[in-house]
């Protein structure tokens, strides 16, 4: 899709889907330039820092830490989950833009955690997006390294997800130390 518009020289504020926790909103890189995803900023209240990414070509959702360095191309969606009803607002600083210093890749995204993710394939389906973290600061409850799943919209026939407190996650996060 090609899109004419005039350049934006100013930080951008979207406004978030606030009721609650778990609520997603679809989001956009609003620059015609690339965006590093760590220059994201919130007035207030806090974001999972999962966000789900669309990936086109394999029809499946991907999750990406918003504190990594993953650049998104232009006018590039993806999917941002609020953790409580004070996260009204989410900011795109102008400083982020054609910051292409980053490789995208996944060793790269999380220095201090470990990670496993996993993949259901077969000839009818495919789904990416289940990933365990291992951080420090991570707890066995629900937190703000966790993400519910976002299920594709295209025909499916299986998902991968972890089940918790009756909703389906995507990123499951858990401390480095199994036996705290």
């Amino acid at each position: 899709m090609d899109v004419t518009a005039p350049a934006i020289e100013n930080d951008v504020g979207i406004a978030l889907n606030n009721n609650g926790p778990s609520a997603f909103t679809l989001v956009g890189n609003p620059f015609a330039a690339h965006y590093n995803l760590s220059s994201l900023t919130l007035n207030q209240g806090s974001i999972q820092h999962a966000v789900q990414i669309w990936n086109p070509v394999e029809s499946t959702y991907e999750s990406v830490m918003h504190s990594s360095d993953y650049v998104l191309s232009p006018w590039r969606a993806f999917w941002v989950e609020t953790v409580d009803s004070l996260a009204d607002s989410l900011y795109f600083p102008k400083i982020g833009r054609n910051n292409l210093n980053s490789s995208n890749s996944q060793a790269k995204r999380f220095e201090k955690s470990r990670l496993i993710q996993f993949t259901l394939h077969s000839e009818l389906t495919l789904d990416r997006a289940l990933s365990i973290y291992f951080r420090p600061s991570a707890s066995y409850e629900w937190d703000i390294f966790d993400a519910s799943k976002v299920i594709p919209s295209t025909p499916w026939l299986g998902v991968v997800g972890i089940e918790k407190e009756g909703r389906l996650k995507s990123v499951e996060s858990l401390p480095t130390n199994l036996q705290a």
